[in-house]
């Protein structure tokens, strides 16, 4: 999870209030929600009663935090879970594709194709083929 995606300037200025009262700013309640869900599923109702916020607010955190690609989202029948999404790396690509070589790839040149470029589409069969007609020589 990258710090930039959630820690900006403008995070400090929101406060958001919690059942008891007390007030909490919203780069902690995102910190406690990503350390809430951990490794698990959970649906909103039950993050805002483990952390004790009011439903609204944890709609709109979470929702923030989905919008990051933070958090990620499953369904079932009109349920909705949301898990943060474990970054794997993916040794094949780590083994053929060293981060050398993709760092020093570059795009020499490309060709945009446009419609007038290719031929019609709607064009008569090569052949003629008639409908209908017996084949004598399977017959």
């Amino acid at each position: 999870m990258s710090s930039e995606k959630i820690f900006t300037k403008y995070n400090n200025l929101a406060e958001f209030q919690r059942i008891d009262g007390s007030k909490i700013k919203k780069w902690e309640l995102i910190k406690e929600i990503i350390e809430c869900i951990g490794t698990y599923q959970k649906q909103i109702p039950t993050i805002a009663r483990e952390i004790n916020m009011p439903l609204n607010t944890m709609k709109l955190a979470i929702e923030y935090l989905f919008e990051k690609d933070i958090l990620a989202i499953k369904s079932f029948n009109r349920l909705n879970f949301y898990y943060k999404p474990v970054e794997k790396p993916c040794l094949l690509a780590d083994m053929f594709y060293p981060k050398t070589i993709i760092n020093n790839f570059t795009i020499q040149k490309s060709r945009r194709y446009h419609m007038d470029d290719f031929g019609h589409a709607s064009h008569s069969l090569p052949y003629n083929h008639v409908y209908g007609t017996v084949n004598t020589i399977y017959e």
